[in-house]
């Protein structure tokens, strides 16, 4: 399926970030606009820090609210800290991260 090239949208969202610079995702900006209007209205992007997680979001919850406009409440959490803590706390008090536990398996995260 050919996607076609969004614009930035022009008007502003009261409550969103600043939209950024946002280069060769427009498939991915398209598959999250698909997305919202499948339920339940629910939505996590994840990826390592710097690959345009949030650039992404703020860009497609633009387009949605020009679009019908019906969000109550975006939420943005850094799911990083939130795995920290769930780390932290499933290792135990006092206990040093070694070097296999550096990552986190996601399956694993209640």
């Amino acid at each position: 399926a050919r996607h076609k090239i969004l614009p930035r949208p022009a008007t502003p969202h009261a409550g969103l970030p600043l939209d950024h610079a946002l280069f060769g995702r427009e498939i991915d900006v398209h598959r999250v606009l698909a997305r919202f209007d499948r339920p339940p209205p629910l939505l996590s992007i994840v990826g390592p820090p710097g690959v345009g997680k949030t650039a992404l979001a703020v860009r497609a919850c633009r387009y949605d609210a020009a679009r019908c406009g019906h969000w109550d409440r975006i939420l943005w959490l850094a799911g990083d800290a939130l795995l920290r803590d769930w780390e932290e706390e499933r290792r135990g008090p006092g206990r040093r991260r070694t070097m296999s536990e550096d990552t986190v398996d996601l399956a694993k995260v209640p």
